[in-house]
């Protein structure tokens, strides 16, 4: 048996059901849900900046501390003159104890003498290196106060060879004696000696002027002397220089 079809609605819908008024319980503001404190996470956090920032901080230190220093890259035995060959440039951060030389001291160690052996690898540090002290019976070292013009433009180094000669000034004063070995070089120019060693390098006390300390024969000392009293000494690099 089918039950009889439901009645069609008619008229108009009743009003729309109100809500109840909050109860006691659930009235008020309600309050956001805090989530839980982790001190811990955040102690990570702060050590994680500091390490960071102090990471970065040595890293641009070291970056721009760093210095060009020489390096040994062939063997050097004691006595024995160094050569340029035997020393490379690198950069490296140093404790300010460690008296490393800077490259641009280079050109005045080329020709030196190493008092100790120097061994590949290592930094070339002062005191292992200086001066050939030794001199023949028959040499002299004579020191030659020389402006521009008088020697080379690139300059000189220990150990370079050198001839020596003597210029008229320009007043027409004559050149002084040569001796025995030296030769009339054409254009006024006589050569005094013709090798000589040069055994140091220095700026003079007036700044202007370059001083040379040559290694001559003694017998060609007072004629090296006396046309460097003149101002009319000059030098000339020759074969036989330690550059390499």
């Amino acid at each position: 048996m089918q039950s009889p079809p439901a009645a069609p609605r008619t008229g108009q819908p009743g009003p729309a059901p109100r809500w109840g008024a909050p109860s006691a319980r659930n009235s008020g503001r309600v309050r956001p849900v805090r989530p839980p404190r982790r001190p811990g996470l955040l102690t990570v956090g702060m050590l994680l900046i500091l390490v960071c920032a102090a990471t970065g901080g040595w890293l641009y230190w070291t970056a721009t501390s760093r210095v060009e220093v020489l390096t040994v890259v062939r063997p050097v035995a004691q006595g024995q003159r160094i050569q340029r060959a035997d020393l490379d440039v690198v950069r490296v951060s140093l404790d300010p104890s460690v008296r490393a030389v800077p490259v641009r001291e280079g050109p005045a160690v080329v020709g030196q003498t190493a008092r100790v052996p120097l061994v590949p690898g290592s930094l070339l540090v002062r005191g292992q290196y200086g001066p050939d002290n030794s001199l023949a019976a028959e040499d002299a070292v004579v020191a030659l106060a020389l402006k521009a013009g008088q020697l080379p433009g690139a300059g000189l180094v220990p150990g370079d060879t050198v001839a020596v000669l003597a210029t008229p000034s320009a007043s027409g004063t004559g050149s002084p004696a040569a001796s025995g070995t030296a030769a009339n070089g054409g254009g006024g120019q006589v050569v005094l000696v013709r090798a000589a060693k040069v055994a140091g390098v220095s700026t003079g006390a007036t700044g202007d002027s370059t001083v040379v300390d040559l290694v001559v024969p003694f017998a060609d000392a007072t004629t090296v002397s006396s046309a460097q009293a003149l101002g009319q000494a000059s030098l000339v690099l020759v074969a036989g220089s330690s550059r390499s």
